[in-house]
C-alpha cells in the first residue's frame, strides 16, 4: 500500500472512531438508561477497545468483527429478551437501570420498589459488562488499523497531525446529523458504510468482511421498521435527546394527530421516559370535555391545570400584580401557558433542546410558544442567567431534573450547574426587590428536599417557603419552593393573593430538617447525598480494573506491554480535559454545542503544538514541562471569578485560552516523545488505556471537588516526567 492509500486509511479511521464513539456514546445512553448515569462508561469501552486494537496490530485484522459488534448491539436493544424475577418480566438490556435501582445510594429515576438485591445487581451488572464488551471489541479493528499505519509511517508528526484532524471533523460530522434531527439509524448506517469504504481501500475483500456489513444493514433496516411501526407515535432525535411524542388517549384515529392539533395535548415521552405533557388548560377546554380533568393521575387527586393549585398555574398566581416572569427548563410550554393565563405581560422562557421547543411551537394545543408575549431562548439555564441582564417579577425554576449526561467526556448532567449555590446567586440578581422566585422539583429523597432548601437559606438569608403538591407532607413528590429578597417581601406577597392561594400555603406547608451537604460549582453533584463513590460506581470500576488485567495477559502482543511514560500522558489528558469542558462549560453554558465547540478547540491545540515540534524541531520535553507545571499552578491558585471584571465574551475567550495552557504544552510534550517512540503502536495504545485510567480517576471528584483534581493531574504528568527521566519510555510493564 502506498503512502496516499495510508494516509486515506488513517483519516478514514480516524473519523470514523470519533464518530462512532459519539453515536454510540448517545444511542446507548438512550435505549440502556443506565449508561447515561454511569460516567464515561461508552467511552471508556471505545478507548480500551481502541489501546487494545493498537496493541494487536501485528495480529491479522477482521473488519467484519465491527460489523458483527455493531450488529449485537443493536439486536440487544430490539430483540424482547426477557428475564422473570420476582413475577417481573424485565428486559434483559433495557431494563439494566432497574436492575441496578437496588444501590440505594445512587438515584436512578422512575424506577420501582426493588427486591432481590442481589439477584438484581448481579444480573444488571452482567448485562452492563457484556455490553461494554460488545462496544470494546467493535473497536479492536479500528485500533489495530490505526497502530499498524503508526508504526509503519515514518513521518510521524503528519500521521499524527491526521488522527487528530480527522477525529476533529468526526466530531463535527456527527453533530452536523444530530443538528440535522436525522434518527439514530443513519448514525449506525454512516459507520457501516465508513467501515465499507475503509473495507475498499485496504482491498480487503474477505467474504465474512462482506457478509457481515450486509448483515449489518439489514439489521439497522429492521431497526428502522421496528421504530417506524409504531402507530400514532411521532419520534425525532435532537441534538440532546430521544423525543417521542404521542397524542393523549382517547383521541380519533381517523384523524391524524400530528397534521391536525390534538386538542386534549400530548404526551412527551424523553429518552422513553414519561417526562411531560403538552396539556391544554383552557377555560374553553375543561368546559366542553370535562371528563378530561375528573381525576389526575400523575398529581393523586389534585385535577389537571385544575385552577390555582396546578403547578403550572400555581408559581404565577401567588403574585397578583406580576407582569414580568422567567421560565427556567420550560419544556413545551405548559409552564409558559400557565404563566399568561395568570396575565403575565412579558414571559422568557429558556430550554436547552431545540427539539422540545420545536415540539412545542408545533403541537402545544394553547399555543404558548407563537404568543407575541413570550421570549424563547434555546439556553443552558446557567448560561442564560450569568448573561441576561434584566429584573424579573417571578423567576420559576421549572422540573430540570436531567439523568442525560451534556457531554461525551465528563460525568456532567446537564441540571447540575442549575443547583449550586452560585447558579442561585446569580438568578437573585435577576429577581426585583419585590420579586418572587419558586423552584419546583420532584423529590425522590428527602435529602435532595433538604439540600435545596439549605441553598436558598443560604442565598436568601431565610428558609424558603416549602409547598407540598402532593396532597402529603411527607416531602416527596411535587414540590414548591417560594423565596425572595426578604421573608417580610414573600409574606406580603402572600398576604395580597387571593383566598385560595392563601389556603393552599396554609394546608399544605412543610419543611425539610436533614443536614446535608449543599451543592457549589466546584461540588455540584446534586444526586449524591455525601462526597463519596457510590457503590455502583465502585462495582463497574473493579469491573473495569479486572477487564484491564485480564487484557492484559491475554491480548497484548508478546514483548509489548504498558508504556509508562505514554499511560501516565493519556491518564493526566483525559483529567485534564474533563476538568476544562467542566470549567468553561461555567462561561459558556453545559451544551453540546460548547462541548463539541470546546474538544474541537483541545484537539486544534495538539495540532498546533505538531506544527511547532515540525517547525522548530524541538527534541527535548524539558521546557514544555515546566510550562505545563507552571500553567497548573496558576490554574489551581486563579480562580474563574478572577475574569469577572472583564465584560462576557472577553472573560469567556481570555478564560478558555488560560484554561487550555497546558493541554498546548502537554501535546508538544507528547508528539516529542511519540515521534522518537520505537514502537508507536504500543505506544498510542498505551496512552488511550491511560486515559481509561484517567477516565476512571475523574470519580474522586465526587469526593474532594473538581478543583482539587488538578493537583491530581499534575501528578499524573509529574509520573510521566519521571517514566521519562529514568529512562522507561522503551521500557515496559511485562
Amino acid at each position: 500500500m502506498n503512502q496516499t492509500r495510508k494516509n486515506i486509511l488513517l483519516f478514514l479511521v480516524s473519523f470514523l472512531i470519533l464518530f462512532l464513539e459519539l453515536a454510540l456514546i448517545r444511542w446507548i445512553s438512550t435505549e440502556i438508561r443506565i449508561f447515561a448515569y454511569l460516567s464515561n462508561l461508552v467511552l471508556l469501552a471505545c478507548f480500551i477497545g481502541g489501546g487494545l486494537g493498537c496493541y494487536l496490530s501485528n495480529k491479522k485484522i477482521h473488519l467484519s468483527i465491527s460489523a458483527i459488534a455493531i450488529s449485537v448491539l443493536i439486536l440487544f436493544v430490539i430483540l424482547p429478551l426477557k428475564i422473570t424475577i420476582n413475577d417481573w418480566s424485565l428486559h434483559l438490556f433495557k431494563d439494566i437501570p432497574i436492575f441496578l435501582a437496588s444501590f440505594q445510594d445512587s438515584i436512578i429515576h422512575y424506577q420501582r420498589t426493588i427486591s432481590h438485591l442481589r439477584v438484581m445487581q448481579a444480573v444488571g451488572m452482567t448485562t452492563t459488562m457484556i455490553m461494554f464488551f460488545v462496544i470494546l471489541i467493535s473497536f479492536i479493528p479500528l485500533g489495530q488499523i490505526l497502530g499498524r499505519v503508526f508504526d509503519e509511517d515514518k513521518n510521524t508528526i503528519r500521521a499524527y497531525s491526521i488522527n487528530v484532524a480527522a477525529s476533529v471533523l468526526g466530531i463535527w460530522g456527527y453533530n452536523v446529523l444530530c443538528f440535522m434531527y436525522a434518527p439514530v439509524e443513519v448514525w449506525l448506517l454512516t459507520s457501516v458504510l465508513l467501515l465499507l469504504t475503509i473495507m475498499i481501500v485496504r482491498a480487503d475483500y474477505k467474504i465474512m468482511n462482506i457478509v457481515s456489513l450486509v448483515l449489518a444493514v439489514g439489521v439497522i433496516a429492521g431497526m428502522f421498521y421496528i421504530g417506524q411501526s409504531k402507530e400514532g407515535v411521532l419520534t425525532i432525535w435532537s441534538p440532546y435527546q430521544k423525543l417521542s411524542l404521542e397524542p393523549i388517549r382517547p383521541y380519533n384515529k381517523n384523524i391524524n394527530p400530528f397534521t391536525n392539533k390534538h386538542a386534549p395535548g400530548y404526551v412527551l415521552n424523553v429518552n422513553n421516559v414519561g417526562f411531560m405533557h403538552l396539556n391544554n388548560y383552557t377555560a374553553e377546554f375543561k368546559r366542553t370535555h370535562p371528563l378530561y380533568f375528573i381525576k389526575d393521575t400523575f398529581y393523586r387527586n389534585v385535577p389537571v391545570g385544575g385552577g390555582v393549585s396546578s403547578r403550572y398555574n400555581f408559581p404565577f398566581l401567588v403574585k397578583r400584580d406580576a407582569k414580568t416572569a422567567l421560565i427556567l427548563g420550560a419544556g413545551a410550554g405548559n409552564d409558559a401557558a400557565g404563566a399568561l393565563r395568570s396575565g403575565m405581560e412579558q414571559v422568557d422562557i429558556v430550554e436547552i433542546d431545540p427539539g422540545i421547543v420545536k415540539l412545542g411551537v408545533e403541537y402545544h394545543p394553547e399555543d404558548p410558544y407563537t404568543n407575541p408575549k413570550v421570549g424563547i431562548y434555546v439556553d443552558d439555564a446557567r448560561s442564560f442567567i450569568k448573561r441576561i441582564d434584566k429584573k424579573y417579577d417571578v423567576i420559576f425554576f421549572g422540573l430540570l431534573d436531567a439523568h442525560a449526561l451534556a457531554s461525551t467526556m465528563n460525568n456532567m448532567r446537564m441540571d447540575h450547574y442549575v443547583y449550586t449555590i452560585e447558579s442561585f446567586q446569580d438568578a437573585k440578581k435577576l429577581l426585583k426587590e419585590d420579586g418572587l422566585m419558586v423552584v419546583g422539583f420532584w423529590f425522590q429523597r428527602i435529602w435532595m428536599g433538604s439540600r435545596i432548601q439549605a441553598m436558598l437559606k443560604e442565598v436568601y438569608g431565610w428558609d424558603p417557603l416549602v409547598i407540598s403538591q402532593s396532597g402529603k407532607k411527607d416531602g416527596l413528590g411535587p414540590v414548591l419552593m417560594l423565596t425572595g429578597h426578604s421573608k417580610e417581601t414573600v409574606f406580603k406577597i402572600i398576604s395580597q393573593s387571593k383566598p385560595e392561594i392563601k389556603q393552599i400555603i396554609k394546608t399544605n406547608i412543610m419543611k425539610y430538617s436533614e443536614d446535608v451537604k449543599v451543592t457549589t460549582d466546584d461540588w455540584p453533584y446534586l444526586y449524591l447525598r455525601t462526597p463519596s463513590i457510590p457503590k455502583m460506581y465502585l462495582c463497574v470500576i473493579g469491573a473495569l480494573l479486572f477487564i484491564f488485567i485480564i487484557s492484559k495477559f491475554i491480548f497484548m502482543a508478546k514483548g509489548q506491554g504498558i508504556n509508562l511514560h505514554f499511560f501516565f500522558l493519556g491518564a493526566a489528558f483525559l483529567l485534564l480535559e474533563f476538568q476544562n469542558i467542566n470549567k468553561t462549560s461555567l462561561l459558556f453554558g453545559l451544551t453540546w454545542l460548547v462541548n463539541s465547540i470546546n474538544i474541537s478547540a483541545i484537539l486544534i491545540l495538539i495540532l498546533l503544538a505538531n506544527l511547532l515540534v515540525a517547525r522548530k524541531n524541538i527534541t527535548s520535553p524539558k521546557i514544555p514541562y515546566i510550562l505545563l507545571f507552571i500553567s497548573l499552578g496558576l490554574i489551581f491558585i486563579v480562580p474563574l471569578e478572577a475574569f469577572n471584571v472583564l465584560g462576557y465574551w472577553p472573560k469567556s475567550i481570555l478564560a478558555s485560552i488560560f484554561l487550555n495552557l497546558p493541554i498546548f504544552f502537554a501535546g508538544i510534550i507528547f508528539i516529542t516523545s511519540f515521534k522518537q517512540a520505537p514502537h508507536k503502536n504500543a505506544a498510542f495504545g498505551s496512552n488511550l488505556l491511560g486515559a481509561v485510567a484517567g477516565g476512571l480517576m475523574e470519580a474522586v471528584s465526587f469526593i474532594v471537588g473538581i478543583r482539587m483534581l488538578i493537583l491530581l493531574t499534575a501528578a499524573l504528568y509529574g509520573l510521566s516526567l519521571l517514566a521519562l527521566k529514568f529512562s522507561f519510555r522503551n521500557a515496559t510493564i511485562k
